[in-house]
C-alpha cells in the first residue's frame, strides 16, 4: 500500500505542475527607476533606486538562465560600479511558494530589506568616517510556485524540493562564482583614501536555502582544505554564506560539519557559513520529516543516524547544532503583519533599532575578542532583544568554528515565514556587520 501511495504521489504531482505557470517574469533586459511605482519596473531585469539597486536573474526548472543576458547585464553593471566604488552585494534565494514578480512577497520584502541595509551602511559609514558602499541586491528567482491560486499547492513540496536542488546545481553555481569575482576588481583610489572593501553576502530561505546549499557546498568543501599551509584559515565562498530555515535533509551538510570538527582554528577565524532554524519551524521540524519518509521509503542506511539525516532537515538534526539565538525578553511580541495591497508592498512589517553608537562600540570589543582568540566554549555574545551563544551538540566543537548551526527560539522566528520580526532583522544586521568587516 506504501509503494502504490508512493507511486501515486510521483504520478499527480508533475501532472499538477504542468498547469502552473512556467515562465521568464523579468523580458526587459535592461534598468528600470522604481522610486514612483515598483510595477512600473515589473518587467526589468534590474530595478534602482536612490538607496539601492537590485538585479533580477531567473532559472527555469532545469536549473538553465532564462535569459544569460540578465547574467551579464548585471555583471557588466556590478564590474563598472566595483571599479568607481565599494559596492556592498546581497544576494537572495527565495523559497516554495514564491517566484521573480514584481509583487511577490518576497521580493516585496527583499526591496524592504535593501532599504534597511543601506540605512545600517550609511549610518556605520558615518560612525566609521568612511565612504558608504553602494547597496546592489541580487535576486534568484525560479519557480518556487508551481500551483497558484490551488488547495493542492502543499503536495508540490517533493517536486518542488527536487527542483530547489536541480537549479541549484546548475548555473547558479556559474553566476555566484562570477559575483565573487566582483570583490577582487582593483580601483584607481589614492593613496589617501581608505575604502571599505567590496562584500558578497548570500542568503537562502527554505528551499532557498537548498538552492544555494547546492550551489555552494562543494566550493566550500574545495576552499575549506589546506592548500596553503599548515595552519592557514580557510577561506570562505563570498564573505558570508546564511541559511534561514532551509529545506533540505541533513545529511548533505555531513561532509562540511566532519570538516569543520577536525581542526582548529586561529585567532580572528570569521564565520563562514550560517544555518539558522527556528524551533518553531513545523515546515521543517514536522511537515518535512513526513515528505522525506516517503520519498527514502526504498533509500538503504547503513545505521540509524544515516537514516534520521537522510529525513531530517539540517537545521533539527541535533548533533550539527553549534550555537543558540534566545530572546532577551521572552514577552517580546511581533508588530502585526501589514496589509497586502496593490502597491507591492512587503506583508511584514521590518522595523528595527537604529544603529547606536552603543551597539557599535559593543560590537568592536567582540570584535577584539574573536580577533585575540580569548574566546572559550560557551561564550556568548548580546545583539539588540537577543542572544547568540556557543552551545555545541559536540562538546570538541571548537569556539572559533567557522560554520553555525544555530538554534531560534520562537519568540525571535515563530514558523517558517516569520523571518521580519524586528529582533530578528536586527539580530541578522548586526551580525552580518560583526562578521565580515574588513574581509577582502
Amino acid at each position: 500500500m506504501r509503494r502504490n501511495l508512493l507511486w501515486l504521489l510521483v504520478l499527480i504531482v508533475p501532472i499538477l505542475s504542468a498547469c502552473a505557470p512556467h515562465v521568464q517574469y523579468r523580458t526587459e533586459i535592461a534598468s528600470c527607476k522604481n522610486d514612483a511605482d515598483v510595477k512600473a519596473c515589473a518587467q526589468y531585469s534590474i530595478e534602482e533606486n536612490a538607496k539601492y539597486a537590485l538585479g533580477v536573474v531567473e532559472f527555469d526548472d532545469q536549473g538553465w538562465f532564462w535569459d544569460r543576458r540578465q547574467m551579464w547585464t548585471l555583471i557588466d553593471r556590478l564590474s563598472e560600479e566595483a571599479n568607481r566604488q565599494d559596492l556592498l552585494m546581497v544576494v537572495f534565494a527565495h523559497g516554495w511558494k514564491h517566484n521573480a514578480s514584481a509583487c511577490d512577497g518576497n521580493m516585496s520584502c527583499f526591496r524592504e530589506t535593501l532599504k534597511q541595509v543601506y540605512d545600517l551602511e550609511t549610518a556605520a559609514a558615518n560612525a566609521q568616517k568612511r565612504k558608504a558602499r553602494k547597496v546592489f541586491g541580487i535576486y534568484l528567482g525560479w519557480r518556487g510556485l508551481s500551483l497558484e491560486g490551488n488547495v493542492l499547492t502543499n503536495l508540490t513540496f517533493w517536486e518542488r524540493k527536487n527542483t530547489a536542488h536541480q537549479v541549484g546545481s546548475s548555473a547558479v553555481t556559474e553566476l555566484l562564482v562570477r559575483l565573487n569575482s566582483i570583490r577582487y576588481i582593483k580601483r584607481n583610489v589614492t593613496a589617501e583614501a581608505k575604502p571599505s572593501p567590496t562584500q558578497l553576502i548570500i542568503i537562502g530561505h527554505s528551499f532557498g536555502g537548498a538552492v544555494i546549499y547546492s550551489a555552494v557546498s562543494q566550493l566550500l568543501i574545495d576552499r575549506f582544505i589546506d592548500y596553503r599551509g599548515e595552519g592557514a584559515p580557510p577561506e570562505p565562498f563570498g564573505d558570508l554564506v546564511i541559511l534561514i530555515n532551509p529545506a533540505f535533509e541533513a545529511k548533505r551538510y555531513e561532509p562540511l560539519h566532519q570538516m569543520a570538527l577536525e581542526r582548529s582554528y586561529l585567532p580572528g577565524q570569521m564565520p563562514i557559513m550560517a544555518i539558522i532554524t527556528s524551533q518553531g519551524d513545523d515546515a521543517t521540524k514536522k511537515a518535512f520529516p513526513i515528505g522525506r519518509w516517503f520519498s527514502t521509503l526504498f533509500d538503504k542506511h547503513r545505521d540509524a543516524d544515516q537514516k534520521a539525516a537522510n529525513r531530517t532537515a539540517v537545521g533539527h538534526f541535533a548533533r550539527y547544532r553549534t550555537h543558540t539565538l534566545k530572546s532577551l525578553d521572552q514577552k517580546a511580541t511581533p508588530k502585526k503583519p501589514a496589509d497586502t495591497n496593490a502597491t507591492c508592498s512587503c506583508p511584514y512589517l521590518q522595523a528595527a533599532s537604529t544603529l547606536s553608537v552603543d551597539n557599535l562600540q559593543l560590537l568592536a570589543a567582540f570584535r577584539k575578542q574573536w580577533n585575540t582568540g580569548s574566546f572559550k566554549s560557551g561564550w556568548s555574545q548580546n545583539f539588540p532583544g537577543s542572544v547568540l551563544a556557543h552551545d555545541p551538540y559536540e562538546k570538541k566543537s571548537h569556539p572559533l568554528n567557522p560554520f553555525f548551526v544555530i538554534s531560534v527560539d520562537n519568540e525571535i522566528i515563530n514558523g517558517h515565514n516569520d523571518i521580519y520580526r524586528p529582533v530578528f532583522v536586527d539580530f541578522m544586521r548586526y551580525f552580518i556587520q560583526l562578521s565580515v568587516p574588513g574581509r577582502s
